[in-house]
């Protein structure tokens, strides 16, 4: 299938440590990844192009821990991707990517807010780069029963204008609203 064909084009090196204590979790791996026949999609022209070869290398660095009631996450990553041909950054591709959420439990109630950073990152030839972005995401869950939850999301709560492609902003504030129902096994 396709997934094979992908897997036979990359090869990844990683090497990690990991601390953990009690409910605490920190991992660090420093990671290598070499693809060969990268398909970039160009939205200008409508047509893929192909990168013979492309590296990525870098360290992705997280935490999960709870301190009472409360969870606690958050990610770093700091990467180099290249198009090996041209030395040039692959397009849309950030050297930064972070990440922190934390959740409260309040009885039946829990509340959550996370915020998500990509730094600046260029597009393709002939467009300018793309700005970063920071957003907020906040959560909401209420058990009515042990079955029942009433629950809700408001992404990108700031409401921040961003691209991950030049000329294609991404969704504004968006707010969701359900319940859901958890079947007895």
């Amino acid at each position: 299938g396709l997934g094979d064909v992908y897997k036979r084009q990359a090869k990844t090196r990683e090497v990690g440590v990991q601390w953990a204590q009690g409910p605490h979790r920190l991992r660090s791996t420093w990671f290598v990844t070499r693809t060969r026949d990268l398909l970039l999609y160009d939205m200008n022209t409508w047509q893929f192009s192909n990168i013979s070869s492309a590296k990525n290398k870098g360290l992705e660095t997280s935490y999960s821990g709870q301190l009472n009631t409360t969870d606690l996450r958050a990610s770093l990553t700091l990467q180099d991707p290249v198009n090996e041909e041209t030395g040039q950054r692959l397009v849309r591709r950030a050297k930064t990517l972070a990440s922190v959420s934390v959740s409260q439990a309040l009885g039946l109630l829990t509340m959550g807010v996370s915020v998500r950073y990509t730094g600046p990152r260029p597009d393709i030839e002939g467009v300018p780069g793309l700005r970063s972005n920071t957003l907020l995401d906040v959560t909401a869950r209420y058990n009515l029963t042990r079955d029942w939850t009433l629950f809700g999301r408001v992404e990108n709560a700031t409401n921040s204008p961003y691209q991950t492609a030049y000329g294609y902003n991404q969704l504004p504030r968006t707010t969701t609203v359900g319940l859901s129902w958890k079947m007895k096994h």
